[in-house]
């Protein structure tokens, strides 16, 4: 009787987790972002990601190992990037709590945009402005200080 309950249980959380956006969904937004956060980081990127880092070659997105602005997929990379002073963008809204900045995730097959508040003003602090558009577009940010929508983390 119980392995019912479980299955039941199991495909409920299944079905609740958020799907992941595409590779060529992402480097869009990846490449806004990069475009709304200030003159001297516009359009360049630290990636690693070789799948993302094609679709962002081809968005015209240029890949800079010096750029303020990162994508991560990773806790380490959200660490390691964190580290160096970058704005960590992912697509993890877990990765938010382990210090990234934004994540753009896809829900009830939308996408949607997170700001950690607490992490926007630390980069924002190193030099690394976000555009008042961007923030005002996000569903919400982690510490609910902006609340357009959704439910703070």
């Amino acid at each position: 009787m119980r392995t019912p309950a479980l299955f039941l249980v199991a495909a409920t959380l299944a079905s609740a987790a958020p799907s992941r956006l595409t590779t060529h969904e992402l480097s869009g937004f990846l490449k806004v972002i990069t475009s709304s956060v200030g003159e001297a980081n516009r359009g360049r990127i630290d990636c690693l990601d070789d799948k993302v880092a094609e679709e962002l070659q081809k968005n015209g997105v240029a890949l800079d190992p010096a750029a303020k602005v990162a994508y991560a997929d990773s806790l380490v990379q959200v660490r390691t990037f964190e580290s160096m002073g970058k704005l960590v963008v992912c697509s993890d809204k877990a990765l938010l709590r382990e210090g990234a900045t934004i994540a753009v995730v896809k829900e009830d097959g939308k996408p949607v945009i997170y700001i950690h508040n607490g992490n926007r003003q630390k980069v924002q602090e190193g030099g690394i402005t976000i555009s008042d558009t961007l923030v005002t577009c996000s569903a919400d940010t982690y510490q609910g200080v902006l609340g357009l929508g959704g439910s703070a983390l």
